[in-house]
């Protein structure tokens, strides 16, 4: 797998020479001729980008979140980036050099976390909208200061950590009540007192807690180690015996 720097990195995208080669950051609608699929890549810088109007296929249930269509998104030297679009979102993005922002990530250990999208609330994507906002507006300057982009990058890191640790918090709390809710309903199904005449679906259960068939799977592998296929075996073998 090919590692890029950011200055092969923009070429490998389609965007302009840069004008530095530790520091770049644009305005989504500045790209014109964006690269919307690639296979796997390594970067070897930081990336910060804050994402709306965004066209993905996550499945994720968005009950928790104010907006389903907005995450921020950070990755560090190392990590790997594959996309595909059909069309470019609305949003910032920031990259830095891992010899440029390494001082603050070596004090910081909130830098360990990485290739994360965040779905943000309302107020997170104001203040985000915000700083991005701001650092663009330096970096586009002629004579832009390293030093405040660096301060805006820390910043952004700090809020983005931030914001992390309440979505998993509020995450690992809906996913309890989805295993919660999944267990009593396998009890429910095998308790009934018609004859049970055949397995229930991954679907059925998966419609009961309202989300999609996979994004339901994962939440129940992730938290118990199991697939519902697998639970559901066994709850049939353990009521047969």
């Amino acid at each position: 797998m090919k590692s890029y720097d950011i200055i092969e990195f923009l070429q490998y995208i389609n965007m302009a020479t840069p004008k530095c080669k530790d520091i770049w950051i644009a305005n989504f609608d500045d790209f014109k001729k964006i690269r919307l699929k690639s296979k796997p890549i390594q970067i070897k810088f930081y990336v910060f980008s804050l994402e709306f109007d965004v066209d993905s296929n996550i499945e994720l249930n968005f009950n928790d979140v104010d907006r389903e269509d907005c995450y921020i998104y950070y990755d560090k030297p190392g990590g790997v980036l594959e996309w595909d679009l059909n069309y470019l979102c609305k949003g910032y993005f920031f990259l830095l050099s891992k010899n440029l922002f390494d001082r603050y990530t070596e004090k910081n250990s909130f830098a360990n976390f990485h290739n994360q999208k965040v779905f943000l609330k309302d107020s997170e994507m104001s203040l985000l909208h915000e700083f991005f906002q701001k650092a663009h507006d330096e970096f586009i300057k002629n004579d832009f200061s390293r030093e405040i982009l660096n301060s805006y990058a820390s910043l952004l890191l700090a809020h983005i950590h931030s914001f992390y640790k309440r979505y998993t918090k509020e995450r690992e709390i809906k996913d309890n009540e989805i295993v919660r809710r999944f267990t009593n309903l396998l009890i429910g199904y095998f308790e009934q007192d018609n004859q049970i005449t055949s397995l229930p679906s991954v679907s059925y259960f998966a419609q009961s807690v309202c989300l999609s068939p996979n994004h339901f799977s994962n939440i129940i592998k992730k938290n118990t180690g199991k697939s519902p296929v697998n639970h559901i075996h066994n709850y049939m073998l353990l009521k047969a015996k």
